[in-house]
C-alpha cells in the first residue's frame, strides 16, 4: 500500500498492469495462475521494460488513493 503510488500512478515511462486479489478468493487463486501466465509471457517478449505486471493482496494493503 505504501508503494502504490510510486509504483502504479506515477509512472511515465511504463504502464503498470495490477491485479488486485484476495487470497481467500476462490475466482481470484484460479485467475492468479493466468496472471502470472501473462506476466511470464511479457517477460519473454521483453516487454517488461514497457509493461509491469504486478499483483496486490487488498486485505493486508490500504491504498488510499484519491478518485
Amino acid at each position: 500500500g505504501k508503494t502504490f503510488q510510486s509504483l502504479v500512478m506515477e509512472r511515465e515511462e511504463e504502464h503498470t498492469m495490477l491485479l488486485m486479489k484476495q487470497s481467500t478468493c476462490g475466482h481470484c487463486k484460479r485467475f492468479s495462475i493466468f496472471w502470472n501466465e501473462f506476466q511470464t509471457l511479457i517477460d519473454a517478449l521483453n516487454w517488461s521494460s514497457v509493461i509491469s505486471v504486478a499483483k496486490i493482496e487488498v486485505t493486508k494493503n490500504d491504498v488510499p488513493h484519491p478518485s
